[in-house]
């Protein structure tokens, strides 16, 4: 199982009857692991709480390129 199928499963009525056995498939596969085009399935407390934290994984708001005080800027897509 990889990134895009987790992502994949998540709608699944057995699924999101009983997420957990899910969970703990993604956390095997490591704390970020890509889904495809651009998205990554990110898990364990550690290294959500760390993306959460982090401005430069937020949304941005122009499409030419965000810049953030402290970081050194970021190409971005914006859809």
């Amino acid at each position: 199982m990889d990134g895009a199928a987790i992502i994949e499963s998540l709608t699944s009525p057995a699924v999101r009857a009983d997420p957990y056995p899910l969970y703990a498939k993604a956390r095997e596969l490591g704390p970020a692991v890509p889904a495809g085009d651009g998205v990554f399935v990110v898990s364990g407390y550690a290294a959500v709480n760390r993306v959460l934290r982090t401005p430069a994984f937020g949304v941005a708001t122009r499409r030419d390129r965000l810049v953030l005080r402290g970081y050194e800027t970021l190409p971005v897509t914006v859809r």
